[in-house]
């Protein structure tokens, strides 16, 4: 289990929020985005480390999907139902939920695969601004987020997840993510403990 730091975190620390698209965390209907009352919590939160870490004079990175409208950038292994119209550039569905709504001095980072590290310019970023230690909730926990977190650990950051900042499309994948797969790579705290 690795240790949190939290002065390494006010130092040299960034939060990466993943995938806190209208697409992804909200359920659709009849072209309005409601946010399901089981992730109201987990979006709280993520608003909470947003705040505080903002309050800090800590970079904030979104890291979002976007797909081409005629699915031809969606990955080979989701052929088929995956290549309908989500996540697509310019559309409501691929904004970041109003909740968490970018401010103009925060990192907006543009994926097309799981990770947020995986042909983007987020190692460049990070290294620019001379940080090291990432702290990282959103969703999936079990996809976009372990992704992230296991890109991190290869590329040499400290890495703090916030476990109820995290989500997953069921309570079993969100569980193995936190307790089998995070600690061996990370920090494993929830947002009180980070933002008191």
């Amino acid at each position: 289990m690795v240790e949190l730091n939290r002065e390494q975190v006010l130092g040299d620390g960034v939060l990466i929020l993943i995938d806190m698209q209208n697409d992804v965390v909200k359920r659709e209907t009849d072209g309005r985005y409601e946010l399901p009352s089981e992730r109201a919590a987990f979006v709280e939160n993520c608003r909470s480390l947003v705040e505080w870490t903002r309050g800090n004079g800590i970079p904030v990175f979104f890291v979002k999907v976007d797909r081409r409208a005629d699915g031809s950038d969606v990955p080979a292994a989701q052929l088929g139902s995956a290549r309908r119209a989500r996540l697509v550039e310019g559309s409501v569905g691929n904004q970041i939920i109003d909740e968490l709504s970018p401010a103009e001095q925060d990192y907006v980072v543009v994926k097309r695969r799981i990770g947020a590290f995986h042909a983007t310019p987020l190692d460049l970023y990070l290294r620019c601004l001379n940080k090291s230690t990432i702290v990282i909730g959103g969703f999936a926990t079990n996809w976009g987020v372990e992704s992230t977190v296991r890109a991190a650990w290869d590329h040499d950051y400290q890495v703090v997840v916030v476990s109820d900042a995290c989500a997953a499309f069921s309570d079993e994948e969100h569980e193995f993510a936190v307790k089998r797969t995070f600690p061996a790579r990370s920090a494993v705290i929830t947002t009180a403990q980070l933002v008191g």
